[in-house]
């Protein structure tokens, strides 16, 4: 399944002219607007696929059949505490990434664990441990379905190992189009 994903809400997001040449996905770039003045004319972006924002910043990914939704990341649970049944592997802990997923248009479903990956202040990337842990559900095992107007949240849970912080996390990258990248101070 391919998606494409641009930014709405901040002014962040891609270029457009070398996507909509290949074919691919279009993105965009707006940047920001101050009182009473002219909007600015967005501005090609070094990496033209890449759509980056801080933690809060909504995405909107379009799935290869249309259906829309939005994906916002609201906040990272560091150390995140395991269920009753369910502890890290030694010298590793639980961080769980809490995201908001909302329909537009159709309706989505996909797998957020699949989606969602970690990078470490290791430059190490970390794929989704499938552990449970308190205080924030891994949605429906990782499935997540939405129709327009639909809200769904839920985290992701991660292994990291002690000492290694939260980068970025990136959001789609498996799906061949350009991933959605939070930056986490």
């Amino acid at each position: 399944m391919r998606h494409q994903l641009k930014m709405t809400g901040l002014a962040w997001a891609a270029a457009l002219a070398a996507a909509s040449v290949a074919g691919c996905g279009a993105l965009t770039q707006s940047a920001p607007t101050v009182k009473n003045s002219t909007p600015a004319v967005p501005v090609p972006t070094a990496t033209p696929n890449s759509l980056e924002g801080p933690v809060g910043t909504t995405f909107t990914d379009t799935d290869s059949q249309g259906n829309k939704i939005t994906v916002t990341m609201t906040g990272v649970i560091d150390p995140a505490q395991g269920t009753a049944y369910e502890t890290p592997n030694n010298g590793y802990r639980f961080v769980a990434v809490q995201f908001t997923i909302v329909g537009v248009s159709g309706n989505s479903s996909d797998d957020a664990n699949s989606n969602a990956t970690v990078i470490g202040s290791d430059t190490q990337t970390y794929t989704a441990d499938f552990n449970s842990v308190a205080g924030c559900t891994n949605f429906n095992y990782g499935q997540y379905s939405v129709a327009a107007g639909q809200t769904n949240r839920g985290c992701v849970t991660f292994q990291l190992p002690n000492g290694v912080t939260v980068a970025h996390v990136e959001w789609g990258a498996g799906f061949g189009g350009a991933p959605a990248i939070w930056d986490v101070p």
